[in-house]
């Protein structure tokens, strides 16, 4: 019987997740580190939108959350000059 050696990054490169798509947004070879931040952020947004109301805006910069698009609009100008909106 012939014995095959592989490298860790041979084992790691040929190994398939053995994990679902956590955050539901079918990518399901995206590491679950990176699925369960998504996960955490989505979560976070809809507290934010129950403690704001249906109305709020959120930053898709630095993730702050805002009443109303005139908020946003004041903060994005002076926080985050020259990226869009």
């Amino acid at each position: 019987m012939e014995r095959h050696k592989m490298s860790w990054k041979q084992i790691l490169k040929n190994q398939r997740p053995d994990y679902p798509d956590l955050d539901g947004d079918g990518d399901e070879e995206e590491p679950m580190i990176d699925a369960l931040e998504t996960v955490e952020q989505v979560e976070s947004a809809k507290k934010s939108m129950e403690k704001f109301g249906a109305s709020s805006v959120q930053c898709p910069v630095c993730g702050n959350m805002f009443r109303d698009n005139a908020s946003h609009s004041r903060h994005h100008v002076e926080k985050h000059p020259g990226k869009p909106m």
